[in-house]
């Protein structure tokens, strides 16, 4: 069984089984009022979609460790924090080709994992809520609207989540876009 389990508070979770078949769910407002369901085999931390940025880049060389060790570099000019308080993560590597990288903040990705592990709870992995969107393939993106913000996902590693004003303008830009051609 997958549970996958919001990081920040109120903590949705949801408890899936084969076949992506639910199997328990429920929200906490905190850690110390929730256990892992018996039989749980993968834990999946869910981040808000605003905390982790997504960003398609060309990294030069064959190796995927080099291409991961250089990733904050070659997104550098794209950032608004420093590389060293940022953490990186190569989603998807093409040598010599376009890469899909993710970006947070260390000290909230730090935090995530510590409040985690204060309650026992060992994370497997960490997706921004907007990598549980389904993919459409006749679509080419996939939208949600929760509670005043936008989902968006866009490829197997690309999406955002935009406030509701913002996913305005950004939808407007991406019609007019297309109208173009």
């Amino acid at each position: 069984m997958k549970l996958f389990i919001a990081l920040e508070s109120p903590h949705r979770w949801i408890a899936v089984g084969n076949r992506n078949s639910v199997k328990d769910s429920g929200i906490v407002e905190n850690l110390d009022e929730f256990s892992v369901p018996r039989g749980t085999e993968v834990i999946v931390g869910v981040a808000p979609g605003t905390a982790v940025a997504c960003h398609g880049v060309n990294i030069p060389g064959k190796k995927r460790r080099y291409a991961e060790s250089a990733l904050g570099y070659a997104l550098e000019d794209r950032l608004t924090q420093p590389v060293e308080s940022l953490h990186f993560k190569l989603l998807d590597w093409q040598p010599d080709g376009e890469s899909t990288g993710a970006v947070v903040a260390r000290p909230v990705l730090e935090a995530w994992v510590d409040s985690m592990a204060d309650a026992g709870i060992r994370l497997d992995a960490i997706v921004p809520e907007y990598f549980l969107l389904p993919l459409h393939p006749g679509g080419g993106v996939s939208v949600a609207r929760n509670e005043g913000v936008c989902h968006i996902r866009e490829a197997p590693f690309r999406g955002l989540t935009l406030d509701e004003e913002s996913f305005a303008f950004w939808w407007e830009s991406r019609t007019e876009s297309n109208q173009r051609y």
